[in-house]
């Protein structure tokens, strides 16, 4: 249980004995471990990502962070937002606001197996929301589980992507005629407005806040913002990727793309490279130009842009849409996974989970009736 821990060597730590795993509950021993960050396996488990994170999304004493090092390096860990009351949870930070895909981070197989097993030790039930399918994680806590929890692994929202290669580097060519057809008359609507420019920028530090603004202000101008779901309605959320895309800047991975129409901002993109890939965390264009599909034509740009460079794919993240179904088909499968200990607690979220559950289902089928 959890107050079986004993406390650490220093301040805002709890040691799990024989594990080897440290539980961090502070800002501050968090950004301890930064220069031991390593082996994220997209950029929603780098560091900056679980920073900001933690910092804006975790409330005053909910953060649990548990490092497993070896050698003086952090070889798996697992972040956490730990609600409280009797129903108290562990719950992957991030997703529920962000609701990207996450994995915990770990450096091998054997690395995530042990931070699984501390999991399971703790006797919190766990949640989450959307865990790549192939993570180690999902058959490490599965193993875990055998005899001392009840584990639930449900499919999750897919994450879709395109792959890269030499052939993009003319991407209209790969496209039937019809829709180069479709190119070609929105090209023509958008230089009849005035000169077409697209940018794909690196912007450094004191770049970001102008064009991150311009672009956030592009969003909120179309549907996004009348849904009330755009960046700028949700402070939290605002805070986040305003933070964030400071950080990426300050480390070279941050991309800001653009289409210009006549000098204004017609369509953008708000996006990070890691690994070879172009991970796409917003985008948005001003309804003003929609007859000039300035988002597709931006998107075209940026994928030949990409192919040049060598870049291995465009990751759509988000949900499968029919935006996305344009580009590509491929689709990276995601789960849902709920860990119950056999605790009163675990007996109790369950219970907790399965009537919710009963309900959406019901309320599903009535809406089809």
């Amino acid at each position: 249980m959890i107050n079986s821990f004993v406390a650490g060597g220093r301040p805002g730590t709890l040691s799990l004995p024989d594990s080897g795993v440290t539980v961090i509950r502070t800002l501050d021993m968090l950004d301890e471990m930064e220069g031991r960050w390593r082996g994220a396996h997209s950029p929603m488990g780098e560091f900056i990502w679980v920073r900001h994170g933690a910092a804006i999304f975790c409330r005053a004493g909910e953060l649990r962070l548990l490092a497993l090092e070896s050698g003086g390096a952090l070889v798996a860990a697992g972040q956490f937002r730990c609600r409280r009351g009797i129903l108290s949870r562990f719950e992957h930070l991030g997703v529920e606001d962000l609701y990207e895909p996450t994995d915990l981070l770990y450096e091998d197989q054997p690395a995530m197996q042990s931070l699984a097993e501390a999991l399971i030790r703790i006797e919190r039930p766990l949640v989450f929301k959307r865990l790549p399918a192939d993570s180690a994680a999902v058959e490490a806590l599965r193993a875990a589980c055998r005899r001392r929890a009840l584990i639930d692994i449900r499919p999750a929202s897919p994450s879709p992507y395109l792959e890269l290669d030499r052939v993009w580097q003319d991407p209209e060519a790969m496209f039937n005629s019809g829709r180069r057809s479709d190119f070609r008359r929105a090209k023509k609507r958008a230089l009849a407005l005035g000169e077409v420019v697209c940018q794909l920028l690196s912007p450094g530090p004191s770049e970001v806040e102008p064009l991150l603004a311009e672009a956030l202000e592009v969003e909120s101008a179309g549907w996004k913002g009348r849904a009330g779901t755009a960046i700028v309605l949700d402070a939290r959320r605002r805070e986040f990727y305003w933070r964030y895309a400071l950080d990426a800047s300050r480390r070279g991975i941050l991309r800001l793309a653009f289409l210009r129409i006549d000098g204004c901002a017609a369509a953008f993109q708000f996006a990070v490279e890691h690994d070879g890939r172009y991970y796409l965390l917003k985008i948005g264009y001003d309804e003003h130009y929609a007859a000039c599909s300035p988002g597709t034509l931006l998107m075209l740009h940026v994928l030949g842009e990409a192919a040049q460079r060598g870049l291995h794919s465009i990751e759509f993240l988000g949900l499968p849409e029919s935006w996305t179904r344009m580009w590509c088909d491929r689709l990276r499968p995601c789960v849902a996974l709920r860990v119950y200990p056999q605790t009163l607690r675990g007996t109790l979220a369950l219970a907790t989970d399965a009537v919710k559950i009963s309900w959406r289902s019901l309320c599903r089928s009535k809406e089809e009736e």
